[in-house]
């Protein structure tokens, strides 16, 4: 075998040894990161899975103690809008896109990869989330007095009081409805875009290893 053919082989072992080395430290780090992530998940999704069931519990009271009405319709669609969010979580848990444990490396990483993504679709998109709660709250709110103000020759001015109130709790929850989705974006790109890039270039590292 000629010394250049040897010097070749070498450096192509030696190339692939770095690779590996290198690999093992990016798994190593993303790991450690993604388990904070998972973690910071977890507790987002049981708390939003509880203030979601006390919502339910709260607006199904609310509409059982009372008659039907306009705002009534409204705490039904709160009861669905809220349903809804619990299903989305659910349906982005980390178990659904890892339901085989016993895979090669890289099937793994696809998996996990495949999770991330879907976590930051849903931050992205939590306005449309937002909007089914923030619409359904507006009928629950306003329904029935809209109602009354279309059909009273006078208001009263108990009713423009509550008028007022009512202005000041939707002009509230248009600003929680505009941070929430400024903040959701945010981690979107600061928490799992980089996570992403990570695992795309172990997967990269992976193939290059062959």
């Amino acid at each position: 075998m000629e010394e250049q053919e040897l010097k070749n082989i070498w450096k192509r072992s030696s190339n692939k040894e770095d690779i590996t080395i290198n690999n093992n430290q990016l798994i190593v780090s993303f790991k450690s990161k993604m388990e904070r992530r998972e973690s910071i998940v977890r507790r987002r999704d049981l708390k939003e899975t509880i203030l979601a069931v006390f919502g339910i519990a709260l607006y199904s009271i609310i509409i059982f103690k009372n008659s039907f009405s306009v705002s009534s319709i409204g705490g039904i669609l709160m009861i669905l809008s809220m349903s809804f969010l619990v299903f989305r979580l659910y349906n982005n848990r980390k178990s659904k896109f890892t339901k085989q444990i016993f895979l090669p490396i890289k099937e793994q990483l696809l998996q996990q990869r495949a999770f991330m993504l879907s976590q930051a679709k849903l931050l992205r998109n939590v306005f449309w989330l937002f909007l089914p709660v923030f619409i359904s709250y507006l009928i629950f709110e306003w329904g029935d007095s809209v109602f009354k103000i279309v059909n009273a020759s006078s208001l009263e001015f108990g009713l423009i009081k509550n008028v007022h109130v009512k202005v000041i709790t939707t002009l509230f929850m248009i600003l929680v409805g505009f941070y929430v989705t400024i903040q959701n974006k945010r981690a979107a790109k600061v928490n799992w875009e980089p996570l992403i890039k990570d695992i795309d270039l172990i997967i990269e590292n992976l193939d290059k290893e062959k």
